[in-house]
């Protein structure tokens, strides 16, 4: 079943600030399983409900010493995981699977050029990894 499922990249990140922010945490990357990550830091942001979509977070990237948001993260029923994605002009490229980890840590697995809206097998590749 995950055979079509392309291998991700994973990004680990801890979270700085601890408690500054009530709506907000900030991570900053402590492993990457490549060379060149998508970024260094991210924040996840709780959703104030201002969009129709209505995810439970959002997920921005630090880049060029600015944040930018990425994706909404939505709960995938019975599992610990967030799904997004992220691409351009209304067109899914990429899926982004978050695992929030006691609220202090945070992992970013990117399948890149793959994105399906049922992460199950994304998932099961994801745990068979770890």
């Amino acid at each position: 079943m995950t055979g079509n499922v392309p291998h991700p990249q994973i990004m680990r990140f801890s979270e700085i600030n601890i408690g500054k922010f009530k709506t907000t945490k900030h991570f900053e990357l402590i492993h990457n399983t490549t060379d060149t990550p998508d970024t260094d830091k991210i924040n996840v942001v709780n959703d104030r409900q201002f969009a129709r979509s209505l995810p439970d977070y959002w997920l921005s990237y630090r880049l060029n010493n600015r944040w930018r948001r990425i994706t909404g993260l939505f709960k995938v029923s019975n599992t610990e995981y967030y799904k997004g994605d992220k691409g351009r002009n209304n067109v899914k490229e990429h899926l982004i699977i978050v695992r929030l980890h006691d609220k202090r840590l945070a992992t970013v697995y990117t399948f890149k050029g793959y994105y399906s809206n049922d992460p199950t097998a994304a998932i099961q590749l994801i745990k068979s990894i770890v």
